[in-house]
């Protein structure tokens, strides 16, 4: 006779924190906040607000994760503004969008891996997937489009499946 183990079964944490205007649904969402009016959904979404971090929204798996002590971000979107620890008033939109950022302030990245390896550049603008996506220190910058301003490598093959291009992130 075969027996078989009850599955574990995963606890999702959701709560609001009426005091201090939090609400969070997820695994690990929201898990060291000390912040005010913040909104995380996903797992690890806001995890490291533990500095102080107020009015941000994170939504999705590890948006903001690394937040310590930034304000008014938006981050939608898989690891969106992931590495940001101090930046402010920064909105990111698209899978990886401005996912390198640590400090880099009013900064706008919308599509996948827009402004993805900014790191301190500060009022960029990116719309498009890819657009900006090698920029990491500059500022005050638009580009609007697909891989707009932005340095790819292009990889060289006779086989015709091969992929016509590679962003680096």
């Amino acid at each position: 006779m075969l027996v078989l183990s009850p599955q574990a079964v995963a606890v999702c944490r959701e709560g609001c924190d009426v005091i201090n205007g939090n609400t969070f649904l997820g695994e690990n969402a929201l898990l060291n906040n000390i912040g005010i009016n913040n909104t995380a959904v996903g797992e690890g979404a806001l995890d490291s607000n533990e500095d102080g971090g107020w009015w941000n929204t994170a939504i999705g798996f590890d948006a903001l994760n690394l937040n310590t002590t930034g304000i008014y971000n938006t981050a939608i979107g898989n690891a969106a503004l992931s590495f940001n620890t101090t930046g402010l008033s920064n909105t990111a939109t698209g899978a990886y969008a401005l996912y390198a950022n640590t400090t880099g302030t009013h900064d706008t990245a919308n599509g996948y891996t827009a402004l993805a390896r900014n790191t301190t550049g500060y009022f960029n603008t990116a719309d498009g997937a890819i657009a900006l996506g090698s920029n990491t220190e500059g500022h005050d910058n638009i580009a609007v489009g697909f891989e707009a301003l932005c340095i790819i490598r292009r990889v060289v093959t006779t086989w015709p499946t091969a992929p016509l291009h590679s962003p680096e992130i």
